[in-house]
């Protein structure tokens, strides 16, 4: 990318390759190239793994994931709520009310999603609960 377009890889391009790679459900190879990256990942890159996870129904994966937002944010609420739908859709209810209950101990509430759009230098924004 580099060398044929002159532009330098910053943490937005390779998020976007994790969640390229995720969605089609390579995760290994996802997280063999986060662990590969030239820096640290950061929180946005493990929650677009996380994502993919819950997706692909793979716990273990999702587990190291969270593990890893958690790392960075022990406050992260988008960790929690990812890791217990990622529990949910695989039927570990216990382990859903465990991590919301964890939720609740440290007064974390899950974020409203938001979208946004800039056009001709204007931003739209939305919030979504």
């Amino acid at each position: 990318m580099h060398q044929q377009h002159g532009i330098v890889p910053r943490m937005e391009h390779y998020a976007c390759m994790v969640d390229l790679l995720g969605r089609s459900g390579s995760l290994v190879e996802a997280i063999e190239f986060i662990n590969s990256m030239p820096f640290e990942a950061d929180a946005l890159i493990w929650r677009t793994f996380l994502g993919a996870c819950r997706v692909h129904c793979d716990v273990e994966l999702g587990k190291h994931a969270a593990k890893m937002i958690m790392k960075q944010n022990p406050h992260d609420s988008a960790a929690y709520s990812l890791l217990s739908n990622l529990y949910a859709s695989t039927g570990q209810w216990e382990e859903v009310a465990n991590i919301r209950k964890q939720m609740k101990e440290k007064a974390l509430v899950k974020e409203a999603g938001s979208s946004w759009i800039e056009v001709d230098g204007t931003c739209s924004c939305n919030d979504y609960w």
